[in-house]
């Protein structure tokens, strides 16, 4: 071994005292750990990088800083890639994603208290928020476009002679941010029916955690904040569904170049009974078709309350006897009723 290469090692193998360090955890991307780890100085390419110490941090993201022992140089790399220079990085892109997708900012803070460290300030986590909202609408613009584009050659090759605005078949129902009619949030896709692809969505909310903070200011505050306020509906819970299907009946033609003529959903739709009320397609028919699991439940639905009657009155049809209508049974005959309709989908005598 050469007196440079003894030098070196005994250079790397001397202990780094460990007393001053702070205990803190922090979020570190793997390639960079590695890449730091064998990386040699600049400078006089030994590698004879002095233990790395944290100097700045954004968010998450720490600059890592090492010294050479042999010569003095510095060398800095962050914790985390970012993509773009511009662009936020990326571990703190995924916190803030995931803590959307459950508890918000709250999440954040669990985060933090657990792990006993700090990692985003609500205002640089509701700035990223803002950015992955901005990416989202324009990705999920792209994949609408798409999808319709796809819709629209199915379309044509099914009926090739049908007109630039297609009749189509969709389904239509609404999914609820809590159930029991309390809900502030509510998103109304419209899918094709034949391919499975979403063409449109509306999404309601009555509530907007900015307007709730600023309440109590009127006129100048308002008028600057209206444009970017996502709060789009007042009303009840219950009439969000309904709106939801007006506002997207009524600007398919304009946006999509689609009728949704016939629409498959529940059979006690409000929002069916709006749209045709509402003629958004002038003298143009709007049909609705039951699917098979709204079937099911109603008539799971319909022998509950039967059985429910009739125990009101004393005459129990429920219970363990043989031949009784326990909740079991119950199930079985949606079932049977559900698996009898889709065997004899063209035979109206048999269903």
């Amino acid at each position: 071994m050469s007196p440079a290469a003894r030098k070196r090692k005994l250079v790397r193998d001397i202990a780094v005292p460990l007393d001053n360090i702070k205990e803190e955890y922090i979020l570190i991307s793997k390639r960079v750990l590695l890449a730091n780890y064998k990386k040699q100085c600049e400078k006089c390419k030994h590698l004879t990088l002095d233990t790395p110490s944290l100097t700045t941090r954004r968010g998450a993201v720490y600059k890592i800083t090492s010294e050479c022992r042999s010569c003095g140089e510095k060398s800095d790399m962050w914790s985390s890639y970012r993509f773009r220079p511009n662009e936020k990085y990326d571990v703190n892109m995924k916190l803030v994603q995931f803590a959307l997708e459950n508890n918000g900012y709250k999440t954040i803070q669990s985060f933090e208290q657990i792990m006993e460290t700090k990692i985003l300030t609500r205002t640089t986590f509701f700035t990223i928020a803002k950015e992955i909202e901005a990416h989202g609408i324009a990705d999920s613009e792209i994949r609408l476009r798409e999808a319709r584009e796809l819709v629209h050659k199915y379309t044509e090759q099914e009926e090739p002679d049908s007109p630039v605005v297609k009749n189509i078949t969709v389904t239509c129902d609404s999914s609820w941010s809590k159930r029991g009619f309390v809900a502030k949030c509510c998103v109304v896709p419209v899918v094709h029916f034949e391919t499975g692809l979403v063409i449109d969505y509306e999404l309601l909310s009555k509530y907007y955690h900015t307007c709730e903070n600023h309440k109590d200011n009127e006129g100048d505050w308002y008028a600057a904040h209206e444009p970017q306020c996502q709060n789009n509906f007042e009303g009840s819970s219950p009439a969000m569904e309904t709106e939801g299907w007006l506002r997207l009946w009524k600007r398919s033609v304009e946006k999509c170049n689609f009728r949704y003529t016939t629409v498959i959903s529940d059979g006690d739709s409000k929002a069916y009974s709006a749209i045709v009320n509402e003629k958004v397609y002038g003298e143009v028919e709007i049909t609705k078709d039951e699917c098979t699991n709204h079937v099911s439940k109603r008539v799971g639905k319909a022998i509950r309350d039967y059985v429910q009657e009739k125990s009101k009155r004393g005459e129990g049809v429920g219970g363990r006897k043989r031949g009784s209508l326990t909740q079991v049974t119950i199930g079985k005959i949606q079932k049977y009723y559900t698996y009898a309709i889709i065997r004899n989908q063209g035979d109206r005598e048999k269903r």
